[in-house]
């Protein structure tokens, strides 16, 4: 009994501290967001999909009425054609709590340190040591992907990336859980960070995170109860975010049956790949995890751990979206929902580097147990 005290005592110690010590980096490498007081030029996104439209909701909602229809776009569209953080999703009483300057820079930092424990909580769930954990959180944290992003000031796209992390280490609960209640929980858990990636930003964005959350799943449906979860999960992460789902199924139906044209502008290329050693200041190419963490990653690639085939089918799947326009990829990519739709770096590199990273710790995990043999 106190030996299980002890331990529970130790593990708190070390969240703690990890958090502590996220907090102090995110506040120093994110310093635009934690710092400032206004919305810089730089944020483009922030200007074009997220400040008016936050400003007309909150001002809505304070007049006693909920907005519906948005008169100020264009000739006036429907509220939640323009991605926004809310109103169903619970940060957004950041909006009413402190200025909309504030709460935008507030809503980055909560959001990356979430990132940040979630890829902690799935490295320890994969059997990872702590400082293997505490590697593989911090690439993923002060990764290009989260920089870049935060660097725009898409909020959206920061949330539905944070979010990734979670649902996977959730699943992963499921199929290790022997309890139904437990398995419940973890399940119930799933479904409302499912409903959160789809009641923020971008239809599309947030269709490729839950597609690649999906895939994940696929090589560990080998029981009943592990299907019947992904079902709930994706069933009742529909029926919770039923408000907002309309617009996300529409967009991958018509991507189905009318690809996008391929802008040349927008295509990631084969000698783009050099950027994912050496980053690039272009906000396409994002893929930068460090080069410790690319190569370790790379070389773990080919582990046979629990749970890899599920991150090498995300990472070929990941790749396969990235590299759209080239033959023959071109030909089948039509014929793939979502995949169709979103082919460019911008968003299925987020995939393919969230793999390589726990693909980073896997190897980092058997170059420690070879060292702990020798001794």
């Amino acid at each position: 009994m106190n030996h299980q005290k002890n331990r529970l005592f130790k593990k708190i110690i070390f969240f703690s501290a990890v958090i502590i010590i996220f907090c102090i980096l995110i506040a120093v490498f994110y310093q635009k967001r934690t710092f400032s007081i206004e919305i810089s030029e730089d944020d483009d996104a922030m200007w074009k999909y997220e400040y008016g439209q936050v400003s007309f909701f909150v001002d809505t909602i304070r007049q006693g009425g909920f907005p519906l229809w948005n008169p100020y776009k264009l000739c006036g569209i429907p509220f939640f054609e323009v991605p926004f953080m809310g109103p169903y999703y619970p940060a957004v009483v950041l909006y009413f709590l402190f200025p909309l300057e504030k709460a935008f820079n507030y809503g980055f930092l909560i959001h990356i340190l979430l990132a940040g424990i979630f890829m902690l909580l799935l490295s320890r769930e994969l059997g990872f040591n702590y400082l293997t954990s505490v590697f593989c959180s911090l690439s993923w944290i002060f990764s290009s992907i989260f920089l870049k992003i935060s660097a725009i000031g898409f909020l959206p796209a920061i949330i539905s990336t944070t979010y990734l992390t979670g649902l996977v280490y959730l699943f992963i609960k499921i199929t290790k859980s022997l309890e139904h209640i437990r398995t419940m929980l973890y399940a119930l858990t799933a479904a409302l960070f499912f409903a959160f990636v789809i009641t923020t930003g971008r239809p599309q964005f947030n269709g490729v995170i839950l597609f690649s959350f999906l895939l994940f799943t696929l090589p560990s449906l080998k029981k009943t109860s592990i299907v019947l979860s992904v079902l709930f999960i994706t069933g009742f992460g529909l029926l919770l975010s039923i408000v907002q789902w309309g617009p996300v199924l529409v967009a991958i139906n018509s991507s189905f049956y009318k690809p996008e044209p391929i802008d040349p502008d927008d295509v990631y290329k084969l000698k783009d790949l050099i950027h994912f050693v050496f980053p690039s200041h272009e906000f396409k190419i994002t893929g930068f995890i460090g080069r410790i963490a690319l190569f370790l990653g790379i070389a773990g690639f080919f582990l046979k751990r629990p749970f890899a085939h599920n991150l090498r089918l995300v990472s070929c799947v990941s790749l396969l979206g990235m590299l759209g326009s080239y033959p023959p990829v071109s030909k089948i990519l039509p014929l793939i929902p979502i995949l169709n739709k979103e082919h460019c770096l911008r968003i299925w590199h987020t995939e393919l580097a969230f793999s390589l990273i726990i693909f980073s710790g896997m190897m980092l995990t058997k170059i420690s147990a070879g060292l702990h043999q020798k001794k």
